[in-house]
């Protein structure tokens, strides 16, 4: 996880322009940034406080106002081959081809794990020979 600085820009109905727009942008902002997916920066936990907000800027046509907002978030962006903390959601054995061989039924086990939002796929070709222990249950 790493904190990010981000900008996004807000639009706004003109119904909520008033004196308590600032709270109306807040609550967009935290309504549509958190708990979404970015491909540059991965999942946006939370947001945290709001650095800057710019002077809207009213839409010609729509007459809704566009806000552009500096704000810093949680956010998480797994790489390929980095270690994390998941809890295993599933556990299951793939007998298939491998027949009634027990050594061979063990190494086609394939597990599911909860990492935040994220659901992970681990299969029997990427992990350790020490691990195996661990699945006899």
């Amino acid at each position: 996880m790493f904190i990010k600085e981000l900008t996004h820009t807000i639009l706004l109905h003109p119904s909520y322009l008033g004196p308590r727009v600032l709270i109306f942008l807040e609550s967009k902002l935290y309504s549509d940034v958190e708990s979404t997916c970015s491909g540059q920066f991965g999942y946006i936990i939370a947001v945290m406080p709001i650095l800057d907000i710019r002077k809207g800027m009213v839409l010609s046509g729509s007459g809704q106002a566009e806000f552009l907002t500096r704000d810093r978030a949680i956010v998480f962006k797994p790489f390929k081959g980095g270690v994390v903390h998941g809890l295993v959601g599933d556990a299951n054995k793939v007998r298939g081809w491998a027949g009634w061989d027990r050594e061979r039924r063990l190494m086609n086990e394939y597990i599911d794990a909860d990492v935040g939002s994220l659901t992970v796929f681990v299969s029997h070709q990427v992990r350790s020979s020490d691990f195996l222990p661990l699945l006899r249950v």
